[in-house]
């Protein structure tokens, strides 16, 4: 018994330094999580204190969402989109077609200058061969030639003194006159009102004298009797009138030679009509035809040409306009153009206010256009020429 208590006081020493030193082990272990947790602590005040940036998640999303709202402002709507990429669609357009004919008229006027100079050759080679022909027969040949040219001098040639149907120069109260390409600008009739100035139409419109280049110009005289249509030109060219219930103003340009035109011009060669006010103290516009424009088609553009009174007036140019080609027949069926408007049609760059640069004119936009199938296919030529009549809105209308 006494061996048996002896032997439970060894082990019961022998276990509880152990259950002390675990027990020790684990309060120390303790201690060390709770000083990191106030570590950690310490740690996030120094945040709290201004030591580190804090950053609100909430704050933070607001942001983002306002970037973003700046950013998208305007084209989260497919529809908005659409337009924004139609208008600049319709701006590279506008572009393309200014460009365009820039480098037609470029080679128009690159061709139209070649010309000139093999002309002004030939007239110099000519003007040689007349000074050498006249100095080897002592002189004769020059008193000969002035002797012709005082007994064929008309009245046309003297200063001053215009005949019909021999002057160069387009002008309002005349006689028939064969225009400078191959326009009949005749007698103006007709009394109307433009902008609270009273204008008659029997007195002149503005000066329409201009200098002709005879390459852009040709001198080709109507003849034989007066067609069906004269009646009208005679009465309604060159003037303001009314028609239905509008003040509209009318120009009538005749173009000869025509089936030569068409069958033997080149593509880019063009004809200029004479200019002219479409009213009193107005704008100054032109008229140009490419007889085989692509090789099969006949085309009329028109445009604005710088004038006397362009300072007064308002830009762009608004009035609405229309070309006619018009059948010579008893029975007309005339081929028009809609009707245009400057505003919705081509470039302001087309209707501005005209400059010097590269001539007096601004590119033509608009026109009218017609197959040479068709051109033949009815009485648009007669006698060999074609009429084009050119009617611009004076009034406010609908399109």
């Amino acid at each position: 018994m006494l061996l048996l208590i002896l032997i439970i006081v060894l082990l019961l020493q022998n276990v509880a330094p152990q259950s002390i030193r675990r027990s020790a082990a684990r309060r120390s272990q303790t201690l060390e999580e709770i000083q990191t947790q106030l570590d950690d602590v310490a740690k996030v005040d120094d945040v709290k204190d201004g030591t580190l940036c804090h950053v609100s998640s909430e704050n933070l999303l607001l942001a983002a969402e306002a970037t973003a709202r700046g950013v998208l402002q305007g084209v989260c709507n497919p529809r908005e989109i659409e337009d924004r990429l139609h208008n600049i669609e319709s701006q590279i357009a506008d572009q393309f077609t200014i460009v365009k004919t820039m480098i037609l008229n470029i080679e128009q006027k690159m061709a139209s200058q070649e010309n000139n100079m093999k002309r002004y050759l030939r007239k110099l080679y000519g003007s040689m061969e007349n000074l050498q022909t006249s100095c080897r027969s002592g002189g004769r040949y020059l008193a000969k030639q002035g002797l012709k040219h005082n007994r064929g001098r008309g009245a046309q040639d003297v200063p001053g003194i215009s005949t019909p149907g021999k002057s160069r120069t387009a002008q309002t109260g005349t006689g028939v006159s064969s225009s400078g390409g191959g326009g009949a600008t005749l007698p103006s009739s007709q009394r109307a009102s433009i902008n609270g100035r009273s204008q008659s139409s029997d007195s002149q419109l503005p000066s329409q004298d201009f200098d002709i280049d005879e390459d852009d110009f040709e001198d080709d005289e109507a003849e034989g009797a007066p067609g069906p249509r004269q009646f009208e030109i005679d009465k309604f060219n060159n003037t303001i009138h009314v028609e239905n219930g509008k003040r509209v103003y009318t120009f009538y340009w005749q173009v000869d030679d025509m089936k030569y035109k068409i069958e033997n011009w080149g593509i880019q060669r063009s004809l200029r009509s004479n200019s002219f006010y479409i009213f009193q103290y107005g704008y100054r516009m032109y008229m140009r035809i490419y007889p085989r424009q692509n090789g099969k088609n006949l085309f009329i553009h028109v445009g604005l040409t710088k004038g006397e009174y362009d300072e007064a007036l308002e830009w762009p140019f608004t009035l609405k306009h229309r070309i006619t080609i018009m059948d010579q027949s008893n029975s007309p069926v005339d081929t028009m153009s809609r009707i245009w408007d400057p505003q919705v049609l081509c470039s302001e760059w087309n209707w501005k206010r005209p400059q010097n640069y590269p001539n007096d004119d601004n590119y033509e936009c608009v026109g009218l256009g017609l197959p040479h199938s068709d051109v033949t296919s009815r009485d648009y030529i007669q006698d060999n020429s074609l009429l084009i009549k050119f009617t611009v809105f004076l009034d406010p209308i609908f399109s």
